[in-house]
């Protein structure tokens, strides 16, 4: 694929000598790749570089390494996850109550001039029926208030006095969509809030400043580069619409915003404006159309709005077609959105142009918001909306084939196409045995037309490749391998085997797919979601250099060598962003 330098220009840099696979439209290799300005000038053989090499050019030997497209994480919680994780107690990871308690006590005596005590990364698995009570914080810090993020950011657990600041009693009643737990003898609040419930919290709550955002995101760039990340989409940013939520300000994007101003930008952001259901949606479109205009650079756009369509399965929120295992009596609805106005809110907002990101769990979520769609092309006429659903837990097999159809996005999570903890202690109870081994689709989705670009959910948990330990930050090679496995590192990588109860194993072994799938879900199809495929996501001639080194060839190692194939370099438009 050697390209002829007709225009004579001069590379800047060249890397050569290495293994580069393309992802362009014929899944093409090359030897070398030559870069002017942050865009690529030259992909083809080594022979063919005479050409581009002037007197300061810089060429860097690759001795045999592996080039692909930078990743793309297509749903990850860059701003939040970042400020929560560099200033608040961090629970991932820890297995116990106790654990827990030494961790939020520790935090709280470093930070004596905190008035709220916040944390992060608390495990449903680790509590029992009941969930996490307020007198287990009350016996910590009886005189500031605790709230403490589950790690899928669903659940808040607080103390007594973090109740007080918000007015909760055992006369409040649950807001739309969101449910506070409450004592079947007492109907005293139990110390759990769910969903919106944890607005009422959060709403008493100062947000970070622009500068504690700008220094979770510096940390969380220099992370997320070392893994070979150069494009992030942060589905929850907020706006300040005087809302009940939070945060309650633009801090978020403000400061990604500031970063870039200053030059210290080193991955490319796409973002959602988070919608706020009691809010209109024309008053919403008309404060996100002009906050848009704000940011409009290449490096940073918010040209999205997110929806949530239900909660999640360890909550009971998610909405399912049948009731859940464990409570007979529900299927989630509550916690959905009211059906006829989020298909209005969502022909609102692709009538002004906007993509729409929804989070969507259970099966009848999928639903509902499949009928958004296609009734926002009903009202409006198809356009290239590109809109997208993530999570995708639980799909039914008729609305495998209707995604295809309406052209909408799968942003699906592989780190979580596994048989672990949550599966035995979750899933399986909450869902019975053939949902639970059901879970997650992507073969099937692939296999009929959508496009599935893969995520994170940063900071929601996912293995180490290196440690096998749960992490807060997200590695793509990890998550190609679960993918391609369907099994966590570490653990049997064989569908046939009998797993003991709480043994880690293969989960829907129908749905594994190949190397290239998995790369192609990292790369170009992650570009395409976020209308960025003519500028990055493959490695050809006038886009943009945006590329990632790997120590390995992933095409000529066992699956296993996967998780031990080293990141040796990041490039983000031409410049080094890591080097191992």
């Amino acid at each position: 694929m050697k390209e002829e330098n007709s225009k004579g220009q001069i590379a800047t840099l060249i890397l050569k000598g290495g293994a580069v696979y393309t992802v362009d439209r014929k899944r093409s290799w090359a030897e070398a790749v030559a870069i002017r300005n942050g865009s690529i000038i030259y992909v083809g053989g080594d022979n063919g570089l005479a050409p581009y090499i002037g007197p300061s050019t810089r060429i860097i030997d690759l001795e045999g390494k592996m080039v692909l497209p930078g990743f793309f994480d297509a749903h990850c919680h860059a701003s939040l996850g970042a400020v929560a994780l560099a200033k608040t107690a961090q629970l991932v990871g820890l297995n116990s109550i106790e654990a827990y308690g030494k961790t939020i006590s520790k935090f709280a005596a470093d930070n004596p001039d905190l008035p709220v005590i916040q944390g992060n990364g608390w495990s449903n698995t680790v509590f029992g029926e009941k969930g996490p009570q307020k007198e287990f914080l009350d016996r910590l810090i009886p005189d500031r208030p605790i709230a403490l993020a589950s790690e899928d950011g669903h659940s808040l657990w607080v103390n007594s006095k973090a109740f007080e600041i918000a007015e909760i009693t055992k006369n409040t009643p649950d807001p739309q969509g969101g449910a506070i737990e409450k004592n079947s003898e007492t109907g005293e609040p139990t110390g759990l809030l769910k969903e919106s419930a944890m607005g009422l919290v959060y709403s008493k709550i100062p947000d970070y400043s622009v500068e504690d955002y700008m220094d979770g995101l510096t940390l969380f760039q220099k992370t997320a580069n070392t893994v070979g990340l150069t494009t992030v989409h942060d589905p929850l940013l907020y706006h300040d619409l005087g809302n009940m939520q939070y945060p309650s300000s633009d801090n978020g994007a403000q400061a990604i915003e500031k970063l870039r101003r200053e030059n210290r930008l080193t991955l490319r952001y796409r973002g959602s404006w988070i919608n706020i259901p009691e809010r209109s949606a024309a008053e919403q479109i008309a404060a996100f159309i002009e906050a848009r205009k704000k940011y409009t650079d290449d490096l940073f756009q918010v040209n999205a709005v997110k929806f949530f369509a239900d909660g999640v399965i360890e909550a009971g929120t998610a909405y399912l077609l049948e009731p859940y295992t464990n409570n007979p009596d529900s299927c989630g609805e509550e916690f959905s959105l009211d059906h006829k106005a989020f298909r209005e809110a969502v022909a609102a907002f692709d009538k002004a142009g906007f993509q729409v990101h929804v989070h969507a769990i259970g099966d009848a979520a999928i639903r509902i918001t499949l009928d958004a769609f296609e009734y926002a092309q009903r009202v409006n006429g198809k356009r290239d909306s590109r809109h997208s659903i993530t999570h995708l837990q639980l799909v039914a097999p008729e609305d495998v084939k209707r995604m295809a159809e309406l052209g909408v996005i799968g942003l699906p999570q592989p780190y979580w196409f596994m048989k672990d903890d949550y599966y035995w202690t979750i899933e399986l109870p909450y869902l019975g045995k053939e949902r639970a081994d059901k879970e997650y689709p992507m073969k099937s989705l692939m296999s009929a037309g959508v496009v599935m670009a893969a995520a994170s959910d940063f900071p929601v948990p996912s293995t180490d490749p290196s440690t096998h330990e749960e992490t807060p930050f997200m590695h793509p090679l990890a998550g190609i391998y679960t993918g391609i496995v369907r099994s966590a590192p570490g653990a049997t990588t064989d569908p046939g085997k009998t797993l003991k109860e709480g043994e880690s194993g293969v989960l829907w072994a129908e749905e594994r797919v190949s190397l290239d799938d998995m790369i192609t879900s990292f790369t170009i199809n992650g570009a395409y979601a976020n209308f960025l495929e003519k500028e990055t996501g493959s490695i050809e001639v006038g886009k943009k250099a945006d590329l990632v080194v790997l120590d390995n060839n992933l095409f000529k190692i066992p699956v296993e060598g996967i998780l031990e194939t080293k990141i040796a370099m990041t490039f983000l438009e031409g410049k080094v962003v890591y080097q191992q």
